[in-house]
């Protein structure tokens, strides 16, 4: 995880005190945010996890994890979601997987225009680094699910658009 780190402060997109430098954010072209998205899910990748049998290893939803869920994308929510998993993580688990929510980009550029995607970029940014404690100690790992299903995919399948 901290190659991801080093290699956002080489980009500077994140300062050592976990600044985001919201000025090279918009500098960055939709290719290359979907490209700075894939190469961070690239090296979070983990292989699949592992089946242990131990109370203390869990699972945690979008919205406990700080990911873009069903409900509010708001960057407090998000953050607040981090502060929950941290105490629970700590305090109850091994370790806890999280959907990697960079995962999804290449998706998202289809649905959202630029502006929008370099906000959704800023705010992953800022979740990343809430989450970097947990990350570098191994509360928390990544995966990365086998296929992407957003409401935008899931809302026409019912009828809704």
């Amino acid at each position: 995880m901290q190659a991801i780190f080093e290699s956002l402060k080489k980009m500077n997109l994140l300062s050592t005190r976990g600044k985001i430098n919201e000025l090279a954010i918009d500098a960055l072209s939709r290719s290359k945010i979907v490209q700075l998205a894939e190469a961070i899910v690239e090296e979070s990748e983990q292989e699949e996890p592992d089946v242990v049998h131990n109370t203390f290893t869990h699972s945690a939803g979008s919205s406990l994890a700080g990911g873009r869920g069903f409900a509010c994308e708001g960057l407090d929510h998000r953050l607040e979601g981090v502060e929950r998993l941290s105490r629970f993580a700590v305090m109850y688990s091994d370790e806890v997987y999280i959907e990697n929510f960079f995962s999804g980009y290449e998706h998202l550029a289809k649905y959202r225009d630029d502006n929008e995607l370099r906000i959704a970029l800023n705010d992953d940014l800022h979740v990343l680094f809430a989450l970097k404690p947990l990350l570098e100690n191994d509360y928390v790992k990544f995966f990365t699910p086998h296929e992407h299903i957003c409401r935008e995919c899931l809302l026409p399948e019912f009828g809704v658009t």
